[in-house]
């Protein structure tokens, strides 16, 4: 029996061993735990999603080619149970079609409180003939390659939401409410009330507006399609498009302040909720920043809001390379006259929101780590696992100082 094994040569104990045989148009894993950081788990579980390749993010398979007990997970995957066929042997068959290209995946223990394996795999489908083994994917606590040697192709790495342009029905409805609570349910927020007459909602979003802050309802229906168009294109790009959850968002076409640290704001996303505050036209680029702060992509609070404004500068976009040359440029400026006292990605101060100067070096550095680095796919695993160098194979001092040598080439 030939085995597609995806192993590498010299494995260690955090890395459990996944093999793969092609039967017909099904693929069949078998795990062997002994010797591993899982070799007495009682139960596995193989995390899997399709269709990855070098700069672009893998997807979820269609629910069609799920095994019994597949439940979905963030970032695009789903976990299947695997069956336990003898002492620490687990296995799996997995169907595909012809649409499955490759198939990413690694296993864990749903009941194991130890340590986990820190290495997936991907099996291209479509070599498996030609080349019977499966390539290991870089493993994740290993140190990733200069990003001098990454691939110069650019799919995958922006939103391109301008590729979004389907037709969406939107209804209009007169509505008499006043929005009594604190906008965003925080002291540092502008507590007026304010009513609103109108509310207009179409498949995901729906949006509370007042008569006088629109042109008329085919301003309306523009921006909420244009809204929803960037929502589905959001969604995709994060590999979250399984989301079930809808936002509602209030907008006002006037300038708002913090009571408390006297500054304009001009959007704040809670929960489901949006609050949208421009002095002039409704912006679909800050209501695209809010909207990934609806997706709680959050890994940590300045690169929170630095992946808010990358979407925001980028979502729109063919050619984003001149906005993040001056976003970059800018940065180095800032940096060069009040070097960081603490790590980006640690810090954790509440006085970070709202100043220009740490909203502009996050989202430098998450530009850096996505579009210079090509490094999406570990900041997706860092968003869900919350460990940087388990996901990156670095410190983020590490990281930080790359992106402080890039700044400085910049002068």
């Amino acid at each position: 029996m030939l085995w597609l094994s995806a192993l590498l040569a010299l494995a260690s104990p955090e890395d459990v061993p996944v093999q793969a045989e092609l039967r017909g148009s099904a693929v069949v894993f078998r795990c062997e735990t002994a010797g591993t950081v899982l070799k007495d788990a009682e139960d596995l579980v193989l995390v899997w999603s399709i269709n990855g390749s070098a700069g672009r993010r893998s997807w979820a398979p269609p629910e069609s080619l799920w095994p019994p007990g597949t439940a979905r997970r963030p970032q695009g995957k789903v976990a299947s149970p695997m069956r336990k066929a003898g002492p620490g042997l687990f296995q799996l068959e997995v169907p595909t079609d012809p649409t499955v290209l490759s198939v990413h995946y690694r296993v864990e223990s749903p009941s194991w409180k130890g340590p986990r394996s820190r290495r997936s795999y991907v099996l291209t489908l479509a070599r498996a003939e030609a080349a019977p083994a499966a390539q290991a994917e870089e493993p994740v606590q290993g140190s990733s390659p200069a990003a001098s040697t990454r691939p110069s192709a650019r799919k995958g790495r922006f939103p391109e939401c301008w590729r979004y342009k389907d037709k969406y029905s939107v209804r209009t409805a007169p509505e008499n409410s006043t929005l009594y609570e604190s906008w965003g349910g925080k002291e540092d927020v502008v507590t007026q009330p304010v009513t609103f007459d109108r509310k207009s909602w179409s498949d995901d979003i729906t949006l509370h507006w007042r008569s006088g802050d629109f042109g008329g309802s085919d301003e309306v229906e523009r921006v909420l399609a244009d809204s929803e168009n960037v929502f589905k294109c959001m969604k995709d790009y994060f590999g979250v498009s399984w989301m079930q959850r809808k936002p509602t968002a209030y907008y006002v076409k006037e300038d708002l302040y913090s009571e408390v640290s006297q500054r304009r704001w001009s959007g704040l996303a809670f929960g489901d909720k949006l609050y949208l505050a421009t002095g002039e036209a409704f912006s679909v680029s800050v209501m695209a920043h809010e909207l990934t702060h609806f997706l709680k992509l959050a890994p940590s609070p300045a690169l929170t809001e630095g992946l808010a404004k990358f979407i925001q500068l980028t979502w729109r976009r063919q050619d984003p390379s001149e906005v993040l040359d001056a976003l970059h440029s800018e940065a180095a400026r800032r940096l060069a006259a009040a070097p960081l006292k603490t790590s980006l990605v640690k810090l954790d101060q509440p006085s970070y929101y709202g100043t220009d100067r740490g909203y502009v070096l996050a989202a430098s550095l998450i530009a850096f780590l996505i579009v210079e680095e090509d490094r999406f796919n570990e900041l997706m695993s860092y968003i869900e696992n919350r460990d940087f160098r388990v996901s990156f194979g670095d410190t983020p001092e590490e990281v930080e100082e790359r992106w402080r040598e890039f700044l400085g080439r910049r002068k």
